[in-house]
């Protein structure tokens, strides 16, 4: 088992921390705990307990379970291999928690196919990145990212109830997805089948900023995480970010952060 953050101990300090193991084991005893759990079973079967509710888990399922939850995990009497990842609520922005009913939880769900691949890649790439890397979730928006991104899916997956009703939820899925390469709001627009200007008109409504401020602040922040997470250069984190020009990133970089992206890795 690998404990990828070690939770620190003051109160103040504890809600920015995410873990993520990959483990075999053969039991959890009854517990609870102030973050959100995600599961993905690998191999095997166990029996989950939650609140009074017990269920079995074989390989390919993913349960998503809330924050003071009573749980437990025992084994079948088979070997059991799962990936676990638990964080704190405000790893999550508000801009996509408003998008997820939480009362839907505990949930839990079969993954075949394109679906599993898609979360199980996920979580290894969220594993692979944490390996040896000990500071606050709030360092790494790389990492926030990824986890946003995992929780609108998983939520979309589970079944539209699970989504909150609102016209805007397949967007922001799609800007979270998409937003490394060069999209476009006609093209959001195109996705949602509204025409340009309906869909900005909506957008700025909605979130009090146009589109394509959002996406820049998406990308910037992006690349903020890149930058303290990860040993890439500025160029190669441009290119990753979504932006087509070093000058225009360097230039909107230091508009919101105050510094270019290199002096801002030195801090």
């Amino acid at each position: 088992m690998i404990d990828i953050f070690k939770e620190p101990q003051p109160d103040h300090l504890r809600k920015s921390y995410v873990r993520i193991w990959e483990f075999t084991f053969e039991r959890f005893e009854l517990h609870v705990h102030a973050s959100f759990e995600i599961t993905l079973m690998l191999s095997g079967s166990i029996q989950q307990m939650c609140n009074g509710v017990t269920k079995t888990l074989t390989a390919g399922d993913v349960t998503f379970i809330s924050p003071n939850c009573l749980h437990q995990y025992y084994s079948s009497g088979e070997e059991a291999k799962i990936i676990n990842l638990t964080f704190y609520p405000d790893v999550v922005s508000n801009d996509v928690w408003k998008y997820v009913d939480v009362s839907k939880m505990p949930l839990v769900m079969k993954l075949d196919g394109d679906k599993l691949t898609a979360i199980k890649d996920t979580l290894d790439s969220i594993h692979a990145l944490s390996t040896g890397y000990m500071e606050p979730l709030e360092k790494s928006v790389y990492l926030k990212t990824m986890i946003e991104w995992l929780v609108l899916k998983i939520f979309s997956y589970a079944n539209s109830s699970a989504m909150k009703e609102d016209s805007f939820s397949p967007a922001i899925i799609y800007i979270h997805s998409n937003f490394t390469r060069n999209i476009t709001e006609k093209e959001v627009a195109a996705f949602m089948h509204y025409s340009p200007s309906y869909f900005s008109m909506l957008f700025k409504r909605k979130f009090g900023i146009p589109f394509k401020t959002y996406l820049l602040n998406l990308r910037l922040d992006y690349a903020a995480g890149l930058l303290e997470s990860t040993g890439l250069t500025v160029s190669e984190i441009c290119e990753k970010s979504g932006f087509l020009t070093p000058v225009y990133f360097s230039r909107a970089f230091k508009k919101k952060f105050g510094v270019t992206p290199t002096e801002y890795r030195k801090k």
